[in-house]
């Protein structure tokens, strides 16, 4: 018995990019398609994709009011899906990604085969070349490709295929409003005693910050914030805090400067300021939040 699967894209500002990537989505046989526009436009991205899909019944686009980030739009759209009934799969991928022909196959047996596997992602080719298997450094928030002592491999939100267990409305912590959250939700998962695996027959091609682009004030921004909030998510402990806290004191400046003179810009500087910032204000405002999503 073949488990149905639905998934789940966001739109920020890149029409064409998302029609390609849900193209390659329904010719691996998804059975639904919830596209969530973050975009913020009035309207007109979502235009296009309306346009593109009108008349198919699986493709369906919601959103648009205002840029939720990307968790709390995963979430959103994770609610919606409940709320129409879905109780398979979701696969999770990025609007700028193309899944390859047989990926979603060869992720679905993964799960198939591995019932004690929470979920399974595949190899990601981007820039002319598979990229390697990605560590978080917890203490510093370096990253890096290949070993790092006391690195921990995580998932990369690119494209995630959950088992049905993990469809939850609360997938993503919603501290984070972009990047980070993968690897939080991957140490999560391990501290929870549930596996997370790669699925090397699986493929998806992925442009890689197509909507935010690198060396913007967006990405720096959010870049830093994320890691600042990654510095308590992933203390265990005060004593861990107190070490992650030090080791961003060190990296993150050291990091800016670098992407400063990389890019002959002041601009990661600026994202350096801000972005610790926005980290330290989301972490004070979700603390005295409750959850906005509860499992359904």
């Amino acid at each position: 018995m073949i488990t149905p699967v639905a998934a789940i894209t966001l739109e920020y500002r890149g029409p064409l990019r998302t029609i390609a990537c849900v193209v390659s989505l329904l010719a691996e046989g998804v059975s639904r398609v919830m596209i969530f526009d973050n975009s913020d436009d009035d309207g007109a991205s979502a235009g296009t994709l309306r346009t593109a899909f009108d008349g198919d019944a699986r493709v369906r686009i919601v959103g648009g009011n205002r840029n939720l980030g990307f968790a709390a739009g995963v979430n959103e759209a994770i609610a919606l899906l409940r709320d129409e009934g879905w109780k398979g799969r979701v696969l999770l991928v990025n609007n700028d990604a193309v899944v390859e022909a047989g990926a979603l196959g060869a992720l679905g047996r993964a799960l198939d085969n591995h019932p004690d596997v929470a979920m399974v992602y595949p190899r990601i080719f981007q820039g002319g070349k598979f990229q390697s298997l990605v560590r978080y450094h917890p203490a510093t928030g370096r990253l890096s490709q290949g070993s790092l002592q006391g690195g921990m491999p995580y998932a990369s939100g690119c494209c995630l295929l959950l088992a049905v267990a993990e469809v939850k409305a609360d997938l993503f912590d919603e501290t984070f409003f972009m990047y980070g959250e993968d690897v939080e939700l991957s140490a999560r998962l391990r501290r929870e005693g549930r596996r997370v695996m790669q699925v090397l027959d699986a493929v998806v091609v992925h442009e890689g910050s197509g909507g935010s682009g690198f060396n913007t004030l967006f990405y720096e921004t959010h870049t830093v914030a994320a890691h600042v909030i990654l510095a308590w998510r992933l203390a265990e402990t005060p004593a861990r805090l107190v070490l992650h806290v030090s080791g961003r004191l060190v990296f993150l400046p050291l990091r800016a400067m670098l992407r400063a003179m990389r890019y002959r810009s002041w601009i990661p500087l600026r994202g350096l300021v801000d972005g610790v910032r926005i980290g330290r204000a989301a972490l004070r405002a979700r603390a005295k939040t409750p959850a906005d999503h509860a499992p359904r």
